[in-house]
């Protein structure tokens, strides 16, 4: 694999925070968050209209982000002087506290103006937060229990994860868990006109997802998904396909493949954004020396966000 879409080092810099607030009716263009490293430390970022915004300048990361109307509610965490690092999301720049050092969070949405999160409070349990309070859904003593993803629909919440994972996958649907067998991976969940899908992949590397029970292939190929993003009556899964080993970026539009093949650079596309009536596509590329935030819009041609180390709406951490 190209250098960069590893595991994201352990980031030691500190330096005095500026966050950058998002003004109150400021008309946006498309948004896209992401990390930027910035003498020798990463922070988190966004991209206004491909232009940079700081959003913390302390050893800071995002790992996804949500745009509800104007709002831009982008997920993560910052480390203070002492190293510990305090998890939450920044709300137009603002930062909201929710987890704090042995704790995580993954996915964010906001629906009915509620603002969901799933994650893990400390070593104790898993579970999700609702305008800042948390829900339990498993509670223990074992560090590998773990909930990444998270889907809501009216009063249905849907929170991917595990009770520890080297044993156990499944999910949680109104706070009922559902293990899943004969899966290697169970990652994203997502509604279909109210219908509960949770996206996995079989033992033969297919995707596919489960609905009621009944498992259908999406794609039967090696295909490594980052998030499920709807718009109108499309499903978009973005992620990667290794044909040969690396990652070149591609997306499943209703399930149809779109790839743009060995000739362009490695990467891996973290999310569709849809802006306009138009879906940019963010996510990174890698060379042989460096990882770049970037989008596509329209063919495959990409626009680097910044040259530096960074990404965009993907994390791996």
């Amino acid at each position: 694999m190209k250098k960069g879409l590893g595991l994201i080092a352990v980031f030691t810099a500190i330096v005095s925070c500026a966050p950058a607030a998002v003004p109150d009716n400021t008309v946006h263009g498309v948004l896209i968050a992401g990390s930027v490293k910035n003498s020798g430390t990463f922070n988190a970022v966004y991209w206004d209209a491909g232009v940079l915004n700081t959003l913390d300048s302390r050893e800071s990361a995002v790992f996804h982000s949500f745009r509800d109307g104007s709002d831009l509610y982008v997920l993560g965490y910052y480390s203070d002087t002492l190293g510990d690092r305090h998890y939450g999301y920044w709300k137009n720049g603002s930062f909201s506290q929710l987890g704090y050092s042995y704790s995580s969070t993954r996915k964010i949405a906001v629906s009915g103006g509620n603002v969901y999160v799933a994650g893990k409070m400390t070593n104790t349990s898993v579970g999700y937060w609702e305008n800042g309070v948390y829900h339990t859904l498993y509670s223990s003593g074992h560090y590998f229990m773990q909930a990444t993803g998270l889907a809501v629909s009216g009063t249905n919440i849907a929170v991917v994860g595990s009770t520890n994972f080297l044993y156990s996958k499944g999910y949680w649907l109104n706070s009922v868990y559902y293990e899943v067998t004969n899966m290697t991976g169970i990652y994203s969940p997502y509604f279909v006109g109210g219908v509960l899908r949770i996206l996995c992949r079989t033992n033969n590397n297919e995707l596919g997802y489960l609905e009621n029970g009944v498992y259908s292939v999406i794609i039967a190929t090696n295909f490594y998904p980052q998030s499920v993003d709807i718009y109108g009556a499309d499903v978009y899964i973005c992620g990667s396909i290794s044909p040969s080993g690396d990652p070149l970026a591609s997306y499943l539009k209703n399930g149809q493949l779109f790839c743009p093949g060995s000739a362009l650079p490695f990467g891996s596309i973290g999310k569709a954004i849809q802006y306009n009536n138009e879906v940019y596509l963010a996510g990174i590329i890698s060379d042989n020396t460096n990882t770049k935030a970037c989008y596509w819009k329209t063919g495959w041609s990409s626009t680097v966000l910044d040259n530096r180390e960074s990404y965009a709406e993907t994390i791996n951490n």
